[in-house]
């Protein structure tokens, strides 16, 4: 008995240990198992399971006509899950797995499952029990969640309800930022312009990533900025009755999560769920190609359409913006208000961070922010990491966009890639989550570079598409590398980057 529970253990905890891959794939799917998740089937650490399940199967299975015994059965087994853990405990992620409480208490009853399973594959002498544990094990993970599922709710709903009334309570203002595009950098440039208040850290958009920073935040000034993230109908509606927001920011609309939100329908409702939950007293800025859109008429808060271009007309009390210069060097304007107008600076590149930051300006403004305040502030701008961020290398220099998730980032990309003289590497995986679009977008995405790219290199399961849409433009076939990792791609274009610009646009987490 004794035996059976100790090697019980031993297996389990190998398998547990082989798992790790599966529980990093869960947690980048929000812990859902979705059809990124099942993907993981199809990857080289799916088919190391699926191998894994069949040799354990015939061995098992083979017992009887070869006269093994058992312990020689259970080391091969032994034998194939230790350097299946080993290449799981060494690979290399692009995003590290996060250790938290739920992965722990995931993890908990998982390996009690695989302990209970291994032990009475021993005492059944089963040849199909361990060989199903190998197979099927990414499929544990949904399992241990569903039964995790009503003490998780609960621990959700203590943590939302303490954030949610702990924002209520205080003296602070909220004011919630929600777009296809742009959020987190408008929310940088708004916390810089207004001063005193606290913004949502990094990309912290989600209902349990904001009370987290909420609940350890001492919140003792007049804003709080909340980035509003949303893949699924109803998102933001659900982020706005925990927060509260009395005004708002909707940075663009573009295609991007058509996948989860099934249609360009459903992702414009859930943007509109904020103008619906603002107050009547409240306020939200919007870019004016949506003013004769439904932005213009659902709620009933205040509006402010900001001109994004030189040539729209202004709406009362908002900001305009003329003699933008822009260079691989940083950026220049003219900003207009209320008769005033004042001359900033940045080293932000791009007419598109041009755009963000009027946006921020509209809403400084109209909280009382004088307009050399704003000027002096965006002086001091810095880059916001993997969004347009140039970096200087010994030699070359690389424009991390990773980040660039839309087509409209792509867009912004090549407006920025046309400033610079020197020879353009890409990495490009395309863009995800487009849902029936999938291919039509990353064709798209071909053509756009084809016109400021010099060499491309495309990686992943939109190589093809890319590469249709360069080829569609008559981009030279030559300068066309495909990759199976970045870390290839680099390698690819290693012997081409000095004096040269590399670019990483949209690094794709594991999941995608």
């Amino acid at each position: 008995m004794i035996v059976r529970i100790l090697l019980a253990v031993i297996y389990a905890t190998l398998l547990s240990i082989v798992s790790r891959k599966c529980l990093h794939y869960y947690q980048l799917c929000s812990y859902r198992c979705n059809i990124n998740y099942l993907c993981l089937y199809k990857s080289k650490y799916g088919c190391m399971l699926l191998c894994l399940g069949i040799i354990t199967h015939l061995a098992l299975v083979m017992l009887p006509f070869f006269s093994l015994s058992t312990a020689f059965c259970y080391a091969l087994l032994l034998s194939l899950l230790l350097p299946t853990g080993l290449y799981v405990l060494l690979s290399k992620s692009k995003t590290q797995l996060h250790i938290t409480r739920r992965l722990l208490r995931l993890c908990a009853l998982q390996y009690v499952t695989l302990g209970v399973g291994c032990y009475f594959a021993q005492l059944l002498n089963s040849s199909i029990i361990l060989p199903l544990l190998c197979l099927f094990l990414p499929l544990l993970l949904p399992l241990s969640n569903i039964i995790l599922t009503p003490l998780e709710l609960a621990i959700n709903y203590y943590y939302l309800n303490k954030a949610s009334h702990k924002l209520i309570n205080s003296a602070c203002t909220v004011i919630g930022i929600t777009g296809s595009y742009g959020k987190t950098s408008v929310k940088n440039i708004l916390s810089t312009l207004l001063g005193d208040c606290i913004a949502t850290p990094h990309s912290y958009n989600t209902p349990l990533g904001i009370a987290k920073f909420i609940n350890q935040t001492d919140i003792n000034t007049t804003y709080v900025i909340v980035e509003m993230g949303a893949k699924h109908r109803w998102d933001i509606d659900k982020l706005c009755r925990l927060y509260k927001p009395t005004y708002g920011i909707i940075t663009g609309i573009a295609p991007c999560h058509i996948q989860t939100f099934g249609n360009m329908t459903n992702l414009i409702n859930t943007k509109q769920e904020l103008l619906l939950n603002l107050p009547d007293s409240g306020l939200c800025v919007m870019p004016d190609n949506l003013r004769t859109t439904t932005f213009a008429q659902v709620g009933k808060c205040k509006r402010l359409f900001v001109p994004l271009s030189q040539s729209s007309s202004a709406c009362k009390n908002c900001p305009t913006i003329d003699n933008i210069k822009c260079s691989s060097m940083g950026s220049s304007f003219t900003l207009h208000y209320n008769g005033k107008q004042v001359e900033c600076n940045t080293i932000l590149v791009g007419e598109h961070n041009i755009h963000n930051i009027e946006l921020a300006c509209a809403m400084a403004l109209y909280l009382g922010v004088e307009l050399d305040s704003i000027a002096q502030s965006i002086a001091t701008l810095q880059p916001i990491p993997h969004r347009l961020c140039l970096i200087k290398q010994n030699g070359f220099t690389i424009l991390d966009d990773s980040y660039n998730a839309n087509i409209d980032g792509v867009r912004a990309l090549c407006s920025v890639l046309g400033m610079f003289t020197c020879k353009r590497l890409i990495i490009t995986q395309g863009i995800v989550e487009q849902g029936k679009h999938q291919q039509e977008q990353n064709v798209l995405v071909g053509q756009l570079l084809s016109s400021c790219a010099d060499i491309v290199c495309v990686v992943g399961s939109n190589s093809t598409y890319i590469t249709q849409g360069l080829l569609n433009k008559h981009f030279d076939i030559n300068n066309i590398y495909v990759a199976n990792s970045l870390e290839h791609a680099v390698q690819l274009l290693s012997n081409q980057l000095m004096g040269n610009l590399l670019v990483f646009q949209n690094d794709l987490p594991d999941n995608l």
